[in-house]
């Protein structure tokens, strides 16, 4: 079965809520609330990322407060709401977060890929692919993924990540990463690891929002947010557009 499993995430944040009322003198309220459990966003290369519908991220926050005022009729009770839908940030190379704030667990490693492979990569005709991003292959040798080469306004804009050294390619190789060092051999390893763990968690959800979506041609189709299936091959002939809101 083949699956193409597409999310998106938004963020927003309730606002803290109050009301209050006294009568024939002013009163001075001082509340002070601590949220615990907030998110932590390391500042590291976490470019690589997929998120999930909106409805999968709400994070309820435990809010504890304080008050230094004694209970009164002419007060009303202050009461507090807070609740936090992070998504997954994009961040360049040096680590700089760009968008957002990110969710355990929902975060692929590493440099971003624009095609991920475990069984290699093959370019079919003559260097007629336009590729803006990176791509890797893991864990099979770095010599599977065949036809693509750095240079020439119709190839590859990125880098090619690869296990080992033995990628072969045509042409200009200036962009390939492999192994040594061990870093580049890493980011695709763990890449690879995250890619398989988030498939079989979204595999596993219901309701899916599409199924045999065109039979499987995805030419041509805007593809919205949700959870496809297909229990067929699909192919990709022609531009495929996936629209949503960031």
């Amino acid at each position: 079965m083949k699956k193409l499993l597409i999310g998106f995430g938004a963020v927003a944040i309730a606002l803290v809520g109050a009301s209050m009322f006294a009568a024939f003198e002013a009163h001075v309220v001082n509340v002070t609330a601590r949220i615990e459990n907030a998110l932590s966003v390391p500042t590291t290369r976490i470019t690589f990322g997929t998120v999930f519908p909106q409805e999968h991220l709400n994070k309820p926050l435990q809010v504890s407060l304080s008050q230094s005022f004694l209970d009164e009729d002419r007060v009303d009770d202050i009461e507090y709401f807070i609740r936090q839908k992070p998504k997954c940030a994009i961040t360049e190379q040096d680590g700089t977060v760009l968008v957002g704030e990110a969710v355990a667990g929902h975060v692929f490693p590493g440099t971003a890929f624009v095609i991920l492979s475990k069984t290699g990569i093959t370019n079919t005709g003559s260097h007629a692919s336009v590729i803006t991003g990176n791509i890797g292959s893991s864990p099979i040798t770095a010599a599977a993924m065949d036809g693509v080469f750095c240079s020439g306004p119709d190839e590859i804009t990125g880098t090619i990540y690869g296990v080992d050294a033995a990628y072969v390619g045509s042409g200009d190789q200036s962009c390939f990463a492999g192994n040594p060092p061990l870093a580049n051999k890493t980011l695709v390893d763990n890449a690879i690891l995250t890619m398989e763990a988030e498939y079989t968690d979204i595999a596993g959800r219901a309701p899916v929002d599409f199924t045999e979506l065109n039979a499987g041609n995805l030419g041509g189709q805007v593809l919205v947010p949700g959870i496809y299936k297909w229990s067929s091959d699909v192919i990709i002939p022609t531009n495929v557009t996936l629209s949503g809101g960031a």
